[in-house]
């Protein structure tokens, strides 16, 4: 139950920063929220939420989260599960920074 309500609480964070400076910081709070070994319920929950806070990122000209990279950060093993980010993740852990964690946002300085 902790656990949900520390994503609740990272999404609902997350979603309500628009300025993109801010973005990252959330993100980090978002990250640190999240613990391996989730249940099918979480993860329902969690792509639940990720779609909603994907749909307001687009509607207010932001781009929209990688599901593989967010899947990465809330249960490493899930992404693991998922063919084309187990690619991502094994090249991101033998030190491809951009395969995971890049946030998608070239044009901040």
């Amino acid at each position: 139950m902790i656990k949900m309500l520390l994503a609740f609480f990272a999404l609902i964070l997350f979603a309500s920063c628009t300025d993109r400076v801010f973005e990252s910081c959330c993100l980090e709070t978002m990250i640190d929220s999240y613990i391996e070994n989730t249940s099918q319920q979480e993860r329902d929950e969690f792509i639940s939420k990720f779609n909603l806070v994907n749909e307001k990122r687009v509607k207010e000209g932001i781009l929209p989260l990688d599901l593989c990279t967010e899947k990465y950060y809330f249960d490493r093993g899930w992404a693991m599960e998922d063919q084309n980010c187990s690619i991502r993740v094994e090249d991101f852990e033998n030190g491809n920074v951009y395969a995971i964690g890049n946030r998608q946002y070239p044009d901040v300085n």
